[in-house]
């Protein structure tokens, strides 16, 4: 695995998978107790036309996107979490250890960034 591919399947099985569970949510909420807030903001999505829903459904992804381009921002380390200094190092180990992301290597929010368009197409 190289860093592009990182960052492709973190979009996929994190931003993608959570935009997909929370509108499968809203339009069906399952569950044993489902609470009266999940009920209720169900109830609110069904009633809307569906060019509301596609614009929720549009700000889910643009927000599961915007939370992680801010993650890959923070392990790139051009947004500060602490004080000390110190930088994050990303590697897979699978046989070898490829190193994805350290002060050395591209930055993963530009490659993130460069593939944005396909969140925002929910």
């Amino acid at each position: 695995m190289d860093s592009e591919s990182f960052v492709d399947l973190v979009k996929i099985h994190v931003a993608d998978a959570a935009v997909l569970d929370v509108v499968e949510r809203l339009r069906n909420p399952t569950g044993r107790k489902v609470s009266v807030e999940i009920r209720n903001r169900s109830n609110w999505y069904k009633s809307l036309d569906d060019e509301s829903r596609d614009h929720v459904d549009s700000l889910i992804a643009e927000s599961a996107c915007e939370a992680l381009f801010g993650l890959f921002v923070v392990l790139d380390g051009d947004r500060l979490i602490d004080e000390s200094g110190g930088y994050f190092e990303l590697a897979h180990v699978s046989g070898r250890r490829v190193i994805l992301c350290n002060s050395d290597t591209s930055p993963l929010h530009d490659m993130f960034r460069a593939s944005i368009q396909d969140c925002l197409l929910f």
